[in-house]
């Protein structure tokens, strides 16, 4: 248990106030009987525990950072609502836009988020990996593991089905029929699949400005499948003769 002295809204004055810590008697229990693949998803858990704070004399809980801040809350509604209303008149000023427009504003305002998300699940399937090899190697040796080369970089394909996952989320509604794919070598083809797809919208997809920023998350060929037909797009290729 926690203990700390806060100014308590309810009370108006300095009272303490105290935080119930992790139980993590479940989680040795569970890191024992699953030898050891517990083990991130219990650093992850201890990592982000954030109880809210009690005071001891009326019961009132709040967050730590509310506590030491109390205008904060408030700051981050204004902050919030500034926000959206900020990319509400950006949507208004795009007014009517195609999909391979559509498609570009998704790439360049949501890189840093799909890079995040695919960083954040690499590091844990790493993590879940390593506690299993661990559990499950014997320890009387050392095992050389820098002379064998990765198979694959989680990260980066962990970066790049983000990328699809979210691109389907978003375009599943707004146009329908659209599916979004990773496909080949480490997943570093993007497959866009529609049976409206056609030599114009080919021609269209070629001519976007933001096609380097699937590059940049590690796709190197876009396929545009429609039907039985499809066309491959080499992104390396199509930037070498947009210069």
């Amino acid at each position: 248990m926690n203990q700390s002295s806060f100014f308590c809204p309810q009370c108006a004055q300095m009272k303490l106030f105290q935080q119930p810590t992790m139980n993590h008697t479940p989680h040795i229990l569970a890191s024992v009987f699953l030898c050891g693949v517990w083990l991130p998803f219990w650093i992850l858990m201890a990592m982000m525990d954030n109880a809210p704070w009690r005071c001891s004399f009326c019961g009132f809980t709040d967050e730590a950072k509310y506590l030491h801040a109390p205008r904060l809350r408030e700051y981050e509604r204004l902050a919030a609502a500034e926000k959206a209303r900020f990319s509400e008149q950006a949507r208004a000023e795009r007014g009517e836009v195609t999909f391979q427009e559509s498609l570009a504003y998704f790439i360049s305002d949501n890189q840093k988020a799909l890079i995040s998300v695919g960083v954040a699940a690499g590091i844990l399937g790493l993590l879940i990996v390593f506690a299993a090899i661990a559990a499950r190697s014997p320890q009387t040796a050392p095992v050389n593991v820098a002379s064998k080369p990765a198979k694959t970089d989680e990260v980066a394909i962990n970066t790049r089905r983000a990328f699809a996952q979210l691109a389907q989320a978003k375009y599943e509604k707004e146009y329908p029929g659209f599916t979004f794919s990773t496909t080949g070598v480490d997943e570093q083809t993007l497959t866009i699949t529609s049976k409206t797809i056609n030599t114009n919208f080919t021609k269209q997809f070629r001519k976007m400005d933001n096609l380097s920023q699937l590059n940049k998350i590690g796709f190197t060929y876009v396929r545009l499948r429609h039907g039985k037909a499809d066309e491959v797009i080499s992104l390396d290729r199509l930037a070498t003769e947009n210069k």
